[in-house]
């Protein structure tokens, strides 16, 4: 019987919920839990913060950036901004990198040298600064300090 359950189960179609758009759900559930949600962003293979609207949505949002990671990045997968080469390696323990370039750590701790200006270009493409009126630049505490969460479309909130 185990068998046949395993066999009609792996011809399910899967749905890899890394590969969805983000859907930031709707409000009208009676819960006002907006909370800060992160989803895979395919075409940038990174996890990126949206304002979650409480009810509905689809399964490509996670409670934190590293069950995003985990889910649905390559542990060994890293790129550099714009996938501009890496200038060289690095790692949590030691972030020496040639002049210019800052170090990008992915996961196991270790990284890549990165250009600087490279990278801050393509993080102002990719996480445009929205001027909304009473909406202020959420921060979260992460192991080096304060990370401000920016998504990749000012519709993310």
């Amino acid at each position: 019987m185990w068998i046949e359950l395993l066999i009609f189960f792996s011809f399910l179609p899967l749905i890899d919920c890394c590969q969805e758009p983000p859907n930031r759900g709707h409000s009208k559930c009676g819960k006002n839990q907006k909370v800060i949600k992160y989803y895979f962003d395919k075409k940038l293979e990174m996890c990126l913060p949206f304002l979650y609207e409480g009810c509905g949505g689809n399964s490509n949002r996670f409670d934190d950036v590293d069950m995003c990671n985990l889910r649905c990045r390559a542990a060994d997968k890293g790129i550099c901004g714009g996938g501009s080469k890496a200038l060289g390696s690095c790692s949590n323990r030691n972030k020496t990198c040639p002049k210019g370039s800052k170090c990008i750590t992915m996961a196991f701790g270790l990284g890549l040298c990165c250009d600087e200006a490279i990278q801050q270009a393509w993080r102002q493409e990719n996480h445009p600064r929205c001027n909304i009126p009473g909406h202020e630049v959420v921060t979260e505490t992460v192991w080096y300090g304060e990370q401000e969460l920016l998504g990749r479309h000012c519709g993310h909130k």
